[in-house]
């Protein structure tokens, strides 16, 4: 895209964490194929640029320009920053192609660890299951506790979240839906044990024991799990 102009619209926590010049510099890198299984999954039309540091993700399929865009861009960055489940530097941002007139929506965030690889392969030590099971904890608690408190769905995917070089779980899919209550919850547990063959009892048990917690706290209900 050359002679492209960025306007940075806004961060999650306000702050000033990208200019323009690192935005380009992230647009210079080839854009990542998008698959099952790969490390950035999402829809075809969604591109994707990423180096050590920084993830670019551009929003083409939106098909928005001008004053659209730019509005489409605000609510959202008002909606996902009530939300409180993505990382705090995620900046929100536009490309403008002088020459063709063409406006592009997309955002900018650390790279992290996708959850979805992580879980790829069985654990070598007792450590490494235990950060795996207190990962998982975190996503059952954002997606249980934005379910109840503001009757908004995640999307209950693995490849959906992240962790960062300091151990937090982020949220990394731009789209939330209505609350279904627990059914597409409970779909994603099935997909996860069926799809993850080295759980093994002893980790399906800790895993089992800490939802009924969850879910007793946040609903303030056990009946919800029995």
């Amino acid at each position: 895209m050359p002679n492209t102009h960025v306007s940075i619209i806004g961060a999650i926590d306000g702050g000033s964490h990208y200019k323009p010049e690192q935005v380009l510099a992230a647009l210079s890198n080839h854009a990542e194929t998008l698959k099952l299984h790969a490390e950035f999954v999402g829809r075809p039309a969604t591109r994707i640029y990423a180096d050590q540091q920084h993830v670019l993700k551009l929003r083409d399929e939106l098909g928005l320009a001008g004053d659209m865009a730019a509005q489409w861009v605000q609510n959202t960055l008002k909606k996902e920053r009530a939300l409180g489940v993505y990382h705090p530097h995620k900046t929100w941002l536009l490309l403008h192609e002088p020459e063709t007139g063409n406006v592009h929506i997309g955002n900018i965030s650390p790279r992290m660890w996708p959850l979805h690889r992580l879980f790829c392969k069985a654990p070598a030590t007792a450590q490494e299951r235990m950060h795996l099971l207190s990962w998982l904890t975190h996503v059952f608690e954002l997606c249980l506790s934005t379910g109840k408190t503001q009757g908004i769905k995640l999307d209950e995917g693995l490849s959906n979240f992240t962790v960062s070089t300091s151990g937090a779980v982020y949220y990394v899919d731009d789209e939330s839906y209505r609350w279904d209550g627990l059914v597409s919850f409970a779909t994603m547990l099935a997909v996860f044990i069926r799809n993850t063959p080295w759980l093994d009892e002893s980790f399906v048990r800790c895993l089992g024991f800490i939802l009924r917690g969850l879910l007793d706290e946040i609903f303030d209900d056990i009946t919800v799990c029995s």
